[in-house]
């Protein structure tokens, strides 16, 4: 078993390694700059840089439009080479020109980490990082870039950059992480990334084809649900990890009318389950959590693009697992009848769909091959979120963290049918308790937390949660 995992770790390496063959960005500031620096990747004890790159820094060869960073790339001033630990890249936008002196102190969201990982490259030339998930980007705001490692072996990295204004880059004593801060100055880095067009942040299919009138194109109304299988979600970058899905995404078709529709009783339901195909002959009747609804609501769409719709309430969302999406109006009317979504035809029980009702309720008619085209926005939360569900949970349950095993952060999540108080702990395998996540009074509904055990040492830990009469611990398992 551990030769297994240390060849599933080299081979990981490799591969992660391999990504950062040099090639151009899609967009980037400059490639021009005549200082050659050690911060953060040059600085063998391990170092930490915030960057500012300023409203539409990424000029060339054009100007870099809003969307979806999924590589980010580095102008070097060396040929090297390293293993890094701790090797982080966070991201973060704000309406500033300059950034204050100190820690930046707003919203850095994590898109790259590796506890350890061989990077190399060559003298004026690009090197390139694939995120781990696309960071959405608004070409009116200025990004932060937050870099840092925490020790490496080898000749290191260099970075080429030029001189700007002061506030463009903080720089940390170099040293053991967590680094504190030293100063600021103007430094430019050289840099550019990869914009995937703004839409879902995940989907599995966006070609055209397939359209399909079931159930937006339905005037008396029409129910649907699709089965999107585990790892599906892996467009424009690798599978997603787990986390709460804020937003929906409908594929359009490319041929159908396009509305304005107003709709009566919309709804949005998911739920997740181990089925990779729907039951046979019936509808799904596992649990599903109403994310989306509306007595009435007025939509519209363009041929051939994506329709956008945010949840009133977050799903959490295990990526390993089946998602069921369920659809249901109860009539439209407007220019036209409605419009069309489009469906990839797989294999097995993907899609399950209604009688055509007026009024609803909804009768079982048929099924078939049908996935739906189709995404999703994630949020990787910090702390505790609620999900609000209208639908609410009808027992206790405490999640299986995820990922696990993880380093050094993973998700629980847990739901509770009854208001009152909650604590969520972890402990080590002697029982003692090393972290309090939640202990505090909770309104009924499902919860999320985050778990940072960095300053934890690898190992087997409990996790525990006392509500009411309720008490379940699960293990998790911490690599580093």
């Amino acid at each position: 078993m551990k030769r297994s995992l240390l060849f599933f770790v080299g081979f990981l390496l490799i591969v992660l390694t391999a990504t950062t063959v040099a090639q151009t960005p899609q967009y980037y500031n400059q490639n021009t700059g005549t200082g050659v620096n050690t911060y953060p990747w040059g600085q063998a004890p391990g170092q930490r840089v915030h960057w500012l790159i300023p409203a539409g820094g990424f000029a060339t060869p054009t100007g870099a439009p809003s969307g979806y960073i999924t590589k980010i790339y580095f102008y070097m001033g060396n040929s090297g080479s390293a293993t890094f630990n701790g090797f982080i890249i966070k991201l973060g936008q704000a309406a500033i020109t300059a950034m204050p002196p100190g820690i930046y102190a707003g919203q850095l969201d994590t898109v790259y980490y590796r506890a350890s990982v061989p990077f190399s490259c060559s003298t004026n030339s690009w090197f390139g990082v694939t995120l781990d998930r696309p960071y959405r980007y608004d070409s009116t705001m200025a990004l932060i870039i937050d870099a840092y490692q925490c020790g490496y072996s080898g000749t290191g990295l260099y970075v080429k950059q030029g001189s700007g204004p002061t506030g463009t880059r903080n720089y940390f004593t170099p040293g053991v992480c967590p680094q504190n801060y030293a100063g600021q100055d103007g430094q430019i880095i050289n840099c550019g990334v990869d914009i995937a067009p703004t839409g879902p942040q995940y989907y599995n299919y966006n070609t055209p084809g397939g359209d399909n009138s079931f159930p937006l194109n339905q005037p008396l109304g029409k129910m649907v649900q699709w089965l999107i299988g585990p790892n599906e979600y892996n467009q424009p970058s690798p599978p997603l990890p787990g986390g709460n899905i804020t937003g929906f995404y409908f594929r359009i078709s490319g041929t159908y009318p396009l509305g304005p529709i107003t709709y009566t009783n919309f709804y949005i339901l998911m739920g997740q389950t181990a089925l990779t195909n729907l039951p046979t002959g019936a509808f799904y009747t596992g649990q599903m959590d109403t994310v989306y609804r509306r007595a009435n609501v007025s939509m519209q769409a363009a041929i051939n693009t994506w329709l956008f719709v945010p949840l009133d309430n977050p799903k959490p969302y295990n990526p390993v697992q089946s998602l069921v999406i369920q659809v249901e109006q109860c009539g439209a009317t407007g220019t036209t009848a409605g419009f069309c979504i489009t469906n990839q035809t797989l294999t097995g029980m993907r899609r399950s769909y209604s009688t055509t009702n007026a009024p609803c309720p909804w009768g079982y008619q048929g099924q078939d091959a049908g996935a739906l085209k189709c995404g999703i926005n994630v949020s990787y939360p910090v702390g505790i979120g609620n999900n609000n569900n209208n639908h609410l949970p009808s027992t206790y349950k405490l999640e299986q963290n995820y990922p696990n095993p993880f380093n050094p952060v993973t998700n629980i999540s847990y739901s509770i049918p009854k208001s009152g108080k909650v604590k969520l702990s972890v402990f080590d395998m002697l029982g003692r308790e090393v972290a309090v996540l939640t202990n505090e009074f909770r309104s009924a509904g499902s919860y999320s937390v985050d778990f940072d055990a960095s300053n934890l040492s690898s190992g087997v830990y409990l996790y525990k949660i006392e509500a009411g009469d309720f008490v379940e611990s699960k293990k998790m398992m911490l690599v580093k």
